[in-house]
């Protein structure tokens, strides 16, 4: 969208996998680290969940708090992701 590529309204269908993350026990972690090793944790975490799917040419859509959005995109003849 920002490169102009995507316009509003604009419809284009895709077959692809969602990839959800979310880290367990952050309620706890959260409370028991400073902010420092907190915000350390997390940039560790979200990196290794985003490099193997960057890897593979797919996107990472959103990053929210301690989870991450992304996809796998599928291609249509065989069912397996088009970029794999």
């Amino acid at each position: 969208m920002l490169s102009g590529e995507i316009e509003r309204g604009h419809v284009e269908t895709v077959s692809a996998v969602l990839i959800y993350s979310d880290l367990c026990g952050f309620t706890v972690l959260n409370d028991r680290l400073d902010r420092r090793e907190l915000v350390d944790l997390l940039n560790e975490y979200l990196a290794c969940m985003a490099e193997p799917v960057e890897a593979r040419g797919d996107l990472v859509l959103k990053f929210m708090g301690d989870g991450m959005l992304g996809t796998f995109e599928l291609s249509a003849e065989s069912g397996t992701t088009a970029r794999g």
